[in-house]
This record gives C-alpha cells, sequence and structure tokens, in this order.
C-alpha cells in the first residue's frame, strides 16, 4: 500500500511538471525559420541514420546561423527550422537543391501542428523556394529576412527585425517584406 501511494504522488508531480512545460510552450511564441540547405556537420546527422536533412529540428545554437537566429526570436519564443532543400551537403560552402515541394510538405506538417507564429524566411534560396511552394501561410505573420550567417547584418538591422518577430502575436499582417534580402 504504501508502494501505491509513493507511485500515485510521482505520478501526480510528473503530471504537474508536465503540464506545466506544455502551458509554458503554449504561451511562447513559436517561429520556424526557413534556411536554404543543412550542412551535415562532423557527419553527426547521417551517423544518425538521415540519408536527407530531417524534416525540421531544432538549430545549433552555438553556429553562426543558430546564434543568430536564436539573438533575433528572443528568450520567449520556441524555434525550429526546416530547409528548402531536401539534400544534406558535408561543408557549409555546399549547397542542395531546392525543393518546393520537400518545404511544402515540411510547412504544412508544422502548421497543422500548430507550430507556427511566425514564419522566417532566411537568405534567396529559401526565399525563392518558398515563393514556387504555394504554402497556405493565412494567419501566420511572414518575414523575408537576410539568410542568419550573411556578414550584412546590423545592430540596427537586428533590432529591426527582433522587434517585428516579437510582434509575431497575432498576426496582424499576412506578409512583412522588411526589403532584407
Amino acid at each position: 500500500m504504501h508502494s501505491l501511494s509513493v507511485s500515485f504522488r510521482v505520478a501526480v508531480a510528473v503530471r504537474r511538471v508536465h503540464t506545466k512545460g506544455l502551458s509554458l510552450v503554449a504561451n511562447m511564441l513559436r517561429v520556424v525559420a526557413i534556411l536554404d540547405t543543412m550542412w551535415d556537420w562532423r557527419s553527426k546527422t547521417s551517423e544518425a541514420g538521415y540519408r536527407d536533412a530531417p524534416r525540421y529540428f531544432r538549430i545549433n545554437p552555438l553556429n553562426t546561423s543558430g546564434k543568430r537566429l536564436y539573438k533575433l526570436i528572443g528568450p520567449n519564443a520556441a524555434l525550429l527550422v526546416t530547409d528548402a532543400c531536401r539534400e544534406l551537403v558535408s561543408s557549409s560552402k555546399e549547397h542542395g537543391t531546392p525543393d518546393p515541394k520537400w518545404l511544402f510538405e515540411n510547412l504544412t506538417t508544422l502548421k497543422n501542428l500548430d507550430r507556427m507564429d511566425v514564419l522566417l524566411v532566411c537568405g534567396k534560396v529559401a526565399q525563392s523556394t518558398y515563393a514556387k511552394c504555394g504554402f497556405d501561410d493565412e494567419g501566420i505573420r511572414v518575414l523575408h529576412i537576410l539568410h542568419p550567417a550573411a556578414r550584412t547584418w546590423t545592430k540596427d538591422l537586428i533590432q529591426k527585425v527582433t522587434l517585428e518577430i516579437s510582434n509575431g502575436r497575432p498576426a496582424q499582417q499576412k506578409e512583412i517584406r522588411t526589403d532584407l534580402g
């Protein structure tokens, strides 16, 4: 009887923590960023069994793109990334082939999971592929921005984009162009 009582208390405590965590995520701004190609840093992705890029993922906050994206969205937002190209490449200097169908499927999956308040379309490859994919972005704020690893970001531009992202909910406009990229 004692072990049942302990198990019950543990289950209730776990449920409280789990529910509290879900409500925190539910109250956070949900941002999806489209980049061009995923490079297979140190073969970590291919060693994990992937032949194509994952459909969406959490970007490493220590690489150049990840660092900039996390700076742009701030601490009160959740970030997922998808790519415009399906292939994994072996270095940051390589690029895959843009695949509008792949991107459409990824964005539709994320939208159906209710995972998107703001969509960042990052760089020319992502912007071109996004324009061709036919994704229904109704109710989502769309920002066309420079690629996060671009060298032309300035403090003023970072502040401007950060402000636009933080104004992401509720969706007030279908698309916001920041003429950045």
